[in-house]
């Protein structure tokens, strides 16, 4: 059940017609529907005439973090990064970028330089993840295509491994295929076989999409491997798996979050009658717009905790001041506490690290708005990348990084600068004036805590 609050007066009309088309389209017809006026005008009378963001009381001391102008600079069109990962060959550091709309994965280094790239193996390529899926020893990628730009219901995403990456016996291979736009994969031993088995997001869009689970079952007559692929779930909207465990056993379990109007994050318990179905979070309403999550021990104490960020506007482009940065503590039991953090409109990724060096855990986030939200608020002046310094046991204080620019899709953590303290590396979804494939964010923790020169 949708909140009034969530959306103004004015939208609701339109919200509700748009609820009973998906009605209508689903082909269902066992329900008695209510008249439409009468649901458009509970909503409306019930709801706020504007939704009211007003900014936080963000610390006014100087930042931890300075932005590093001049890196990685792209001066050829449009890109879109939609994902980011450190990659490490000896001392060189470097990363793996994916550009959904130029369609190439590349490995970007300090320098601005390509040391290798590949526009062949995807159309839209949502993330990359590095693995050796036939233990030869040499590296292979596995590519999530989305199979489309913008969100459609179609057959063309694909999950494509790059087998021996960078040799001459590279080859490109679909380990799935004819499903909807393929928004993540983890590689993880789920079956106890000693191999690498897969599990797939499928986010799709309305009709399309689900989670499945790809069972390495050895190798073909070809030399190739052959995977055995069970669907978890057939929802559309799943955005970021894991695999890890939430029990006593040895069997290893699936964490999901998945949005669009379901809007939750979903336990897939690993048993011996194979896997039960627990909601670990439920948001308070279909529109709340999930972005990400990821598993942490924040407070330390011995178990995974949850960061999730809800901060989606790309669906109705109106301002959303419920947009946060939340953390679910992990009570035991499959039971998680909700614990809000901070409010950042447009927030798509959320990271936890102690950036200051003191002894816990902080958090970094980055936000991306579309222009339409920005233009209908050009007095605000949004926040692009924030960080939340942990002062006691689960308070936190939020400190700005950047401003005016909430471009950021996706990030990453590394020690740019060899310094011994995490830096913050975000990738530009829409391109800033620098025209900059990645926006990098020096941590100036470790030069704080130099004692001054005599």
């Amino acid at each position: 059940m949708p909140r009034p609050e969530s959306f103004p007066k004015d939208a609701w009309h339109s919200e509700v017609r748009r609820g009973f088309d998906f009605y209508v389209s689903s082909g269902r017809t066992d329900l008695n529907a209510p008249i439409l006026a009468e649901v458009s005008r509970y909503f409306r009378e019930r709801a706020p005439v504007t939704l009211r963001y007003t900014p936080s009381a963000a610390s006014g001391l100087p930042s931890l973090f300075r932005p590093v102008a001049g890196l990685l600079q792209d001066t050829t069109g449009q890109r879109s990064v939609s994902f980011v990962s450190e990659h490490r060959d000896g001392p060189e550091l470097s990363w793996w970028v994916s550009d959904m709309q130029q369609g190439t994965v590349s490995l970007l280094t300090m320098d601005g330089n390509t040391a290798w790239t590949n526009s062949s193996a995807t159309s839209n390529p949502a993330v990359v993840r590095v693995c050796d899926l036939d233990g030869n020893g040499k590296q292979d990628l596995l590519c999530c295509d989305l199979g489309s730009f913008l969100p459609e219901d179609h057959d063309r995403g694909r999950l494509v491994w790059i087998r021996n990456r960078g040799t001459e016996q590279q080859q490109e291979v679909t380990l799935l295929n004819a499903v909807g736009r393929i928004a993540d994969v983890r590689v993880a031993d789920i079956d106890g076989d000693t191999d690498d088995d897969l599990v797939v997001a499928e986010f799709g869009w309305h009709k399309t999409g689900g989670i499945h689970l790809l069972e390495n079952t050895g190798k073909s007559e070809t030399g190739g491997l052959t995977f055995k692929a069970t669907e978890l779930d057939d929802r559309p909207g799943t955005i970021h798996v894991y695999v890890t465990h939430l029990n006593a056993d040895t069997l290893p379990d699936i964490v999901a979050l998945i949005s669009q109007e379901h809007e939750q994050i979903v336990a897939f318990v690993n048993g011996e009658a194979g896997y039960s179905r627990t909601v670990l979070y439920q948001a308070p309403g279909p529109a709340y717009g999930s972005s990400g999550f990821s598993l942490v021990d924040i407070d330390r104490d011995g178990d995974e905790d949850m960061l999730y960020t809800n901060g989606d506007t790309f669906d109705s482009h109106l301002l959303k001041p419920y947009h946060s940065i939340a953390w679910l503590e992990n009570k035991g039991e499959l039971d998680f506490e909700y614990h809000h953090l901070a409010t950042m409109p447009g927030v798509h990724r959320a990271m936890a690290m102690d950036f200051d060096l003191d002894g816990d855990i902080d958090i970094a986030a980055v936000a991306l708005l579309p222009l339409q939200t920005l233009e209908q608020h050009s007095s605000v002046k949004f926040h692009g990348a924030i960080w939340l310094e942990q002062m006691s046991n689960g308070q936190f204080e939020e400190h700005v990084i950047s401003s005016g620019d909430p471009i950021h899709a996706t990030m990453a953590l590394s020690d740019i600068d060899g310094d011994g303290d995490m830096d913050i590396v975000a990738g530009n979804m829409r391109s800033a004036q620098s025209r900059s494939l990645i926006s990098l964010f020096e941590n100036r923790a470790v030069m704080a805590k130099k004692p001054p020169a005599n």
